[in-house]
């Protein structure tokens, strides 16, 4: 058994590092990166945020080796997963960095954010609504167990570049959501949210609102230009331009499975990685 183990988490908006040993995380760090800006339809990593990724990656390897943090695990989501580029990036990645990273499925990144939240927080019924940048992932638990699980191809960088209105968006996310299978088992379940922009929500409010809270919460940010957006807590400058779009699916997705309110998770995917390495392997 390690004493520490650490994951690098490699989005569409942010590159994280989290560090634990089995009874705490010691730190996290995280870089705003934007790997998935101007991928248009074309699905193509463009070489302004693969130079930025690369450069925030070498920040955290410098960081692993000054704290001599042997187990790492390195994995990418979303923009990666869609990219017509993706190896010649991952080998790119690997020439300059020396990192090798292993790209989740969609249900991979689900399952280990249930691990993550289940790893921290009682959840017995529940959705678990995950928005990053390029995507958004459900976990559906039905007695504290994992049930069903979905993905959108539609997070907060993907729904503001994509799409000109948060109608459009909106719209986009309503007929995603609907194909959901287990949708009609979610009815009347609370939420419980992560991602950067959901996480900003319970920095501005409280520890629990209903659906209806959540609702007016939106509207307010939708009448919000992008100055006063980054005046809210929790929304950095650098992520005040896709705050909204980061809110629809978690909108949209209360009002489809009338949700009875929403919860805050602070552990996700890379807790659950690290959760299954001291608990499972």
């Amino acid at each position: 058994m390690f004493d520490t183990a650490a994951v690098i988490d490699l989005g569409s908006n942010s590159v994280r590092l989290t560090v634990a040993d089995q009874d705490r995380v010691v730190f996290r760090q995280r870089e705003y990166v934007r790997l998935s800006e101007r991928m248009g339809k074309d699905n193509v990593l463009k070489e302004g945020p693969i130079q930025r990724t690369i450069d925030a990656l070498m920040e955290m390897k410098n960081t692993i080796r000054d704290n001599h943090i042997e187990t790492v695990y390195t994995v990418a989501t979303e923009a990666v997963r869609r990219a017509v580029n993706q190896n010649a990036f991952l080998e790119r990645v690997h020439y300059e960095t020396g990192l090798i990273f292993s790209v989740l499925s969609g249900e991979q990144e689900a399952y280990y954010d249930y691990l993550g939240v289940r790893y921290a927080m009682d959840v017995r019924d529940c959705v678990i609504l995950d928005t990053g940048g390029g995507s958004t992932e459900f976990v559906l638990v039905k007695n504290g167990e994992f049930a069903g699980w979905g993905h959108i191809p539609f997070g907060a960088v993907i729904l503001t570049e994509q799409f000109r209105t948060l109608e459009e968006a909106e719209m986009a996310v309503r007929r995603e959501i609907k194909e959901l299978s287990w949708l009609e088992q979610a009815q009347n379940l609370d939420v419980v949210g992560l991602g950067g922009s959901i996480r900003a929500v319970g920095q501005n409010s409280k520890e629990y609102l209903t659906c209806e809270e959540v609702q007016e919460f939106y509207s307010r940010v939708r009448e919000m230009n992008v100055e006063q957006r980054a005046k809210l807590k929790g929304v950095s400058p650098n992520r005040a331009d896709i705050f909204a779009g980061g809110l629809v699916p978690l909108t949209v997705f209360m009002k489809e499975a009338s949700a009875r309110g929403l919860r805050f998770s602070d552990t996700s995917l890379r807790e659950g990685i690290l959760y299954e390495h001291f608990y499972n392997s």
